[in-house]
């Protein structure tokens, strides 16, 4: 079940990557943005005197646990587009000139993962978004607090 839970989430993530391009031909821009494993993730939300910090997981995955001070914005793919209601939000709960530190589960590598931070370091900045490599899991495995 894991092996085809993987396949299905690369061949996801192949053709929503595949689809996105940056030549602006009515397909969704994807900039480059941060990943970063655990330790180097603390240490750069450590440097903020308030981190803003996304968790883009289900509402019911971040009531299970989440980084303090964490916000739930659960994202589905049908949201992953640079004008839709989902980004409207996003900008309206976070500031666009800070830092912005998303994750999400385990799996923070597939569809959601590498789209999402791709899109809003359209309007952050590569140096601005930075993603939780391994996501969650990580977080949880590496032994740092939880709310």
């Amino acid at each position: 079940m894991k092996q085809f839970k993987l396949l299905f989430a690369v061949f996801i993530a192949a053709v929503c990557l595949g689809s996105c391009k940056k030549d602006g031909g009515g397909e969704e821009e994807l900039c480059a943005h941060n990943k970063l494993g655990v330790e180097n993730f603390v240490d750069a939300m450590e440097k903020e005197s308030a981190p803003q910090i996304l968790d883009y997981r289900s509402a019911e995955e971040y009531a299970k646990g989440h980084i303090p001070g964490a916000i739930s914005m659960p994202v589905a793919t049908a949201n992953l587009v640079k004008d839709s209601e989902y980004f409207q939000n996003v900008k309206k709960q976070f500031s666009t000139t800070k830092k912005i530190f998303i994750y999400g589960g385990s799996d923070s590598w597939g569809v959601n993962g590498n789209v999402l931070p791709g899109i809003i370091a359209c309007d952050w900045g590569k140096n601005n978004t930075i993603l939780l490599d391994g996501g969650f899991g990580a977080w949880e495995k590496a032994g740092y607090p939880v709310e």
